[in-house]
């Protein structure tokens, strides 16, 4: 009687909460997930401004949102949103007027401008410690100002776990995916810690957008891939497409 073939896994790299997300679509599709996340996030102390004092609010991530809620008082306020996943966190956490674009800095810019014609007052960005790219400047070019409010940090994990060094080791890795440069660079220094590079040979790098993919291989010199790709969007759908089509 033949055994049947064990599922190669793939390696979601995000933080807990968007893993299991990404975790829950992969799997209907007939992959297996494996969770190990490269970063942890950590509510920080902050003192929240009042929110009527900005007409709108703006969150690059749905870590922001989780962390710093949804003011019973403010669930009118003018939300904008860096790709849909975000944006249905903030729905989920209780805003009511909620507006989101999947583009960059610019697409942004251009929405709330669209959205917020003549205010010529800040916004407030709710962020984590570390960006790719201050939005502040991003928006400035757009004449649009913005106040931060910094409500987590995400620490970067200083070793694999156990399960995922004998995943690694023993070969039943076929992909990793990358969501953001901070993760791609976390694993990459982990696989040279820990001496795991030739674990990389069949490994394909799934990447979020162009620059993740540049990251992961400036990140890598004298690492050998199974394959490096980048997705058509920078989105879960996406992901899942370049998913489909790279395993």
């Amino acid at each position: 009687m033949k055994s049947t073939p064990k599922k190669k896994l793939v390696l979601i790299t995000r933080p807990t909460a968007d893993a299991d997300v990404f975790a829950a679509e992969m799997t209907t599709l007939g992959f297996t997930p494996f969770i190990e996340p490269m970063l942890g996030i950590i509510p920080t102390p902050y003192k929240a401004p009042d929110f009527k004092n900005y007409p709108a609010i703006v969150f690059t991530s749905a870590n922001a949102v989780r962390v710093a809620g949804c003011p019973a008082d403010n669930r009118d306020i003018a939300v904008f949103a860096v790709g849909a996943h975000t944006a249905d966190e903030a729905r989920k956490q209780g805003y009511l007027r909620v507006f989101s674009t999947e583009g960059d800095g610019a697409d942004l810019g251009a929405l709330i401008r669209k959205k917020l014609v003549g205010a010529e007052q800040k916004i407030l960005h709710i962020r984590g410690e570390h960006v790719a790219v201050p939005l502040e400047d991003i928006l400035l070019k757009d004449r649009i100002k913005t106040d931060a409010l910094v409500v987590y940090t995400a620490k970067t994990e200083d070793n694999f776990t156990f399960a995922c060094r004998a995943a690694l080791e023993k070969g039943d890795i076929a992909a990793v995916t990358f969501f953001s440069k901070r993760t791609a660079e976390n694993f990459v220094r982990l696989i040279k810690k820990e001496d795991l590079g030739v674990a990389l040979k069949p490994i394909k790098a799934l990447c979020i957008s162009q620059a993740v993919l540049e990251c992961v291989q400036s990140a890598s010199p004298g690492l050998v891939w199974g394959g490096a790709y980048s997705a058509e969007r920078p989105d879960r759908p996406a992901m899942l497409d370049l998913l489909k089509a790279a395993i």
